[in-house]
């Protein structure tokens, strides 16, 4: 499936017919850039991630990059050196189909 032609996997809120905190987040997006993107529009579905998109400040735009390179960094080099593994597994609570 080309990615530029199918439909999206979530909704775009309207903010005309947004309600609750979503509403509250959508307009003051607008507010602030006098547009409401279709990206900060999609993540209205969870008023939480457009509020903590929002709520970045400058330290953790420095901040996000380094933590995303180190769980990275860790994963590489545990699969390079094939490290044992010694933190408790934890289960999957998801329940198989």
């Amino acid at each position: 499936m080309n990615p530029l032609t199918s439909s999206p996997r979530l909704p775009a809120v309207d903010p005309a017919t947004a309600t609750g905190k979503s509403k509250d987040l959508l307009a003051a997006v607008h507010a602030s850039l006098g547009i409401t993107p279709n990206m900060m529009r999609t993540m209205a579905n969870s008023p939480a991630v457009l509020d903590g998109y929002l709520s970045i400040n400058e330290g953790e735009i420095a901040e996000i990059p380094a933590h995303v390179a180190i769980n990275v960094f860790t994963n590489y080099f545990n699969k390079a050196a094939l490290t044992v593994i010694d933190f408790p597994k934890v289960e999957s609570q998801r329940k198989a189909a």
